[in-house]
């Protein structure tokens, strides 16, 4: 299964997989010392165990960051649109209530500056929808009636890439984990 990114969102994913891969060394750099606190042994060595079941967490994030990177397709932002899409921008009423959304790709969620990923439950809901569509649909714990109103495209210059920058370095040049 293909996962769909924006050329600045496949940039940070493939950087957040570099910061994962250096805390993984980091803790595997960790073991001799936890193993030594502990007596040596790895029975009953709390510290040791501990590390040991980050260190697998981490592992298996890393791999799965990887293989949704290594699946990954690369969307230029679209022209024009006919319908919802990734790399637009989409009017919609949601129980009656106008809300605006920009339609990202995979892991560029930001629900609080109103971007959602193409895969998210809402945008899923419109995805290749038209002004006019209407639709009932449970997202969450909530059945929702949600309009689509109008629908443009983002540009790569658009400022939503100025948006995704300060999200992932607090607006200051000072990365985020």
């Amino acid at each position: 299964m293909p996962y769909y990114f924006t050329r600045a969102g496949y940039k940070k994913f493939a950087e957040r997989i570099g910061r994962l891969e250096a805390e993984l060394k980091e803790m595997q750099s960790h073991v001799g010392e936890y193993s030594e606190v502990g007596g040596n042994t790895w029975h009953d060595n709390f510290s040791l165990e501990s590390l040991r079941r980050e260190m697998g967490h981490k592992s298996n994030e890393v791999k799965r960051s990887t293989l949704e990177l290594n699946q990954g397709v690369v969307l230029d932002f679209p022209k024009s649109v006919d319908g919802v899409c990734l790399g637009c921008e989409v009017d919609i009423a949601r129980d009656g209530k106008k809300e605006t959304y920009k339609i990202l790709g995979f892991g560029e969620s930001d629900p609080d500056n109103y971007i959602i990923a193409y895969n998210a439950p809402l945008a899923m809901a419109i995805i290749n929808k038209k002004p006019g569509y209407v639709t009932t649909q449970k997202i969450g714990s909530l059945e929702q009636t949600i309009e689509v109103i109008a629908v443009r495209p983002l540009s790569d210059d658009n400022p939503i890439t100025k948006i995704m920058d300060d999200a992932s370095t607090n607006g200051n040049g000072t990365e985020t984990k």
